[in-house]
């Protein structure tokens, strides 16, 4: 396995707050780093995986599974 650092932008997602943070956290997304800058709200994520596509695709599963609907790749 390899390590693969991305960035994920949080659509539809106005302020950061400390139930976001721990929906995040428990869904599984503790391996990136939550962030608010100029209004936008994101994660950066540095994820064990075989290929990128695969830490990708596993990481918007896990925003998912937070409850979050809308998310970008950057």
């Amino acid at each position: 396995m390899r390590e693969y650092t991305f960035t994920i932008i949080l659509d539809g997602i106005a302020e950061l707050t400390q139930g976001l943070e721990t929906a995040l956290f428990e869904a599984g997304c503790d391996d990136a780093l939550l962030w608010k800058s100029k209004g936008k709200i994101g994660l950066d994520f540095t994820r064990s995986a075989n290929a990128k596509k695969e830490a990708n695709q596993s990481a918007i599963k896990d925003i998912r599974r937070a409850g979050i609907r809308q998310a970008a790749m950057v």
